[in-house]
């Protein structure tokens, strides 16, 4: 199969779609691949090329979005704080409306971890630098203590639509950083 088709990538565009559209109603132990397939208008042979169930759909969206931001901060200069956040905030524009249904209580609880993860892996040159005198742990708790606050602010910003632009976002940020 190849998945640079554009068949294969209208097919799995649907699937995805659906299944999100799904997922924003109810937890995805009930979502079904009948209810999937109904909504692509697919069979669900087509369904199984490219999914074995519904939380293989969740899995393989958290990994594009995992995978994206791994990418993003790949490509960032991480000399100072605000470059780091308006990375971060620009992937969240992009993904925002996924990662509020991916991260939401009927998807799976435990993305934010694992973005947090990501972040952390990316960010904790600029710890080791503003907190020297810190142990590795110390400075790990104290990555937590900013990571689940900047969650806060940032899950508030997604579920208000976005509204107030990210400059304004990363400005509040450093304000309360500092």
């Amino acid at each position: 199969m190849n998945l640079n088709d554009a068949r294969v990538q209208a097919t799995t565009k649907a699937i995805r779609g659906n299944f999100l559209r799904l997922l924003r109603q109810k937890p995805v132990s009930r979502i079904t691949v009948k209810e999937i397939c109904a909504m692509s208008q697919i069979n669900r042979s087509t369904f199984y090329k490219y999914y074995t169930d519904p939380l293989d759909v969740l899995e393989k969206l958290e990994t594009d979005v995992l995978k994206k931001l791994q990418e993003n901060l790949a490509h960032t200069d991480f000399r100072d704080m605000e470059t780091y956040l308006d990375e971060i905030l620009t992937g969240i524009e992009t993904f925002g409306q996924i990662y509020l249904t991916l991260a939401s209580e009927n998807g799976d609880p435990t993305l934010h971890a694992k973005i947090f993860q990501h972040c952390y892996e990316a960010v904790s040159p600029i710890f080791d630098r503003k907190y020297p005198n810190l142990t590795p742990r110390q400075r790990q708790m104290a990555y937590q203590y900013y990571a689940q606050g900047s969650g806060g602010v940032l899950s508030a910003w997604i579920k208000t639509g976005m509204t107030e632009p990210k400059e304004t976002i990363i400005s509040l940020l450093l304000q309360l950083y500092n």
